[in-house]
């Protein structure tokens, strides 16, 4: 999450999770990315939605490593 023009009310977040069943089954791998923002005038609006199928496993570890 990041602030827009360093606003404290205003915000930018980016995103992203795997596909819950992948981890425990033999499927593979997806990953959604999302993009919004948050603004007193507009509320939450989602700005993108992507999705990428069949990720890798390394990637995915990589998705799902402990950030602090």
């Amino acid at each position: 999450m990041k602030r827009i023009n360093g606003y404290k009310r205003r915000h930018i977040v980016h995103a992203s999770a795997l596909n819950y069943a992948a981890h425990h089954g033999d499927i593979p791998y997806d990953r959604i990315h999302i993009t919004l923002t948050d603004t007193p005038e507009s509320g939450v609006k989602i700005n993108k939605i992507t999705i990428k199928k069949g990720i890798s496993e390394s990637e995915s570890r990589l998705q799902c490593r402990q950030v602090d």
